[in-house]
C-alpha cells in the first residue's frame, strides 16, 4: 500500500517536460487562481480593516484573536494593492483600540 498522497509528485522522476502548449494552460490556470486568491486576500483585509475603524472597542473576544488578526494583516498587506498604507491605518486603529482597553481596565 503506497504511503504518498496521490497528488505528490514522484521524487525519482524524470525532470518534468519543457514548456510546451499543454503546460502553458496549466500556468495560465494557476495565475487566474493566484489572482482569485489575492481578490479574496484583499476583500479579506479591506474587511477586517473597517471592522476596526468601526469599532469602538476591541472587536475581538479575546487578544489573542486581536493579535492573530494583527499577524494576519501584518503577513498579508505584501500582497495587495495599497498594501503598506492599509496595514499602516490597520495599525494605527488597532493602538487607538488597545488605549480604550486600557482606559477601560486599567492596572
Amino acid at each position: 500500500m503506497p504511503r504518498a498522497a496521490r497528488r505528490q509528485p514522484d521524487l525519482f522522476a524524470p525532470a518534468a517536460a519543457p514548456l510546451d502548449d499543454a503546460n502553458a494552460v496549466l500556468l495560465e490556470e494557476a495565475e487566474e487562481d493566484r489572482r482569485e486568491r489575492l481578490a479574496r486576500l484583499e476583500a479579506e483585509l479591506n474587511g477586517l480593516l473597517e471592522r476596526v475603524r468601526r469599532a469602538e472597542r476591541l472587536p475581538f473576544r479575546t487578544l489573542t484573536q486581536a493579535l492573530l488578526a494583527e499577524l494576519r494583516f501584518m503577513r498579508a498587506h505584501h500582497d495587495i494593492p495599497d498594501g503598506a498604507a492599509k496595514y499602516a491605518a490597520f495599525q494605527a486603529e488597532m493602538q487607538r483600540l488597545y488605549a480604550i482597553e486600557d482606559e477601560r481596565h486599567p492596572p
